[in-house]
């Protein structure tokens, strides 16, 4: 287990010890909630997490290295980090989802850059969300924020990579 996740498991149990110090029955009631969200169908993180690891384990298994790597690898340039842009944008779901698939993609000979493209398409501009933006915020702004989104998430791939790359692999 990874210490990000060991760090938020420890900080949830010390989270849930106060709590039970200090009002035992809302610490109960707390867990009582967070087990429904976890199982409730409606809300389906079980199905949902379960589904999004094995779409990227079928990723990482069913297309070749070769392809990702000549499609989306560091030889792509710009065209890897304009298609990583766009996969992001089009990823329907949450980090659940994208996440594992980001991860998959990498694992099998995405480039660094391509990834960060890939999730902050994913962040910027996640076309699943735009029927929740336009009744807010209207279709002139979410259409803008697309537009402008897109070579950001491009360039944001190719600065990252040359970070990651300067600072991270000597």
């Amino acid at each position: 287990m990874n210490t990000t996740a060991l760090f938020f498991i420890g900080f949830a149990v010390f989270l849930y010890v106060v709590c039970y110090f200090v009002a035992p029955a809302k610490a109960v009631e707390g867990l009582k909630a967070s087990w429904g969200m976890f199982t409730d169908p409606r809300i389906g993180l079980i199905p949902l997490i379960l589904a999004a690891i094995l779409i990227a384990g079928l990723l990482q298994a069913a297309i070749p290295a070769e392809a990702i790597a000549k499609y989306l690898g560091k030889e792509s340039g710009f065209k890897g980090l304009f298609l990583g842009s766009v996969l992001g944008a089009v990823m329907p779901g949450g980090p659940y989802v994208s996440f594992p698939i980001a991860g998959a993609l990498f694992k099998s000979g995405a480039s660094v850059g391509v990834i960060i493209a890939f999730v902050s398409a994913w962040s910027l501009i996640a076309l699943s969300r735009i029927p929740l933006e336009i009744p807010f915020l209207g279709k002139e702004i979410v259409i803008v924020k697309i537009l402008a989104s897109l070579p950001f998430s491009v360039i944001i791939g190719f600065l990252g990579e040359k970070i990651y790359y300067l600072f991270f692999i000597k």
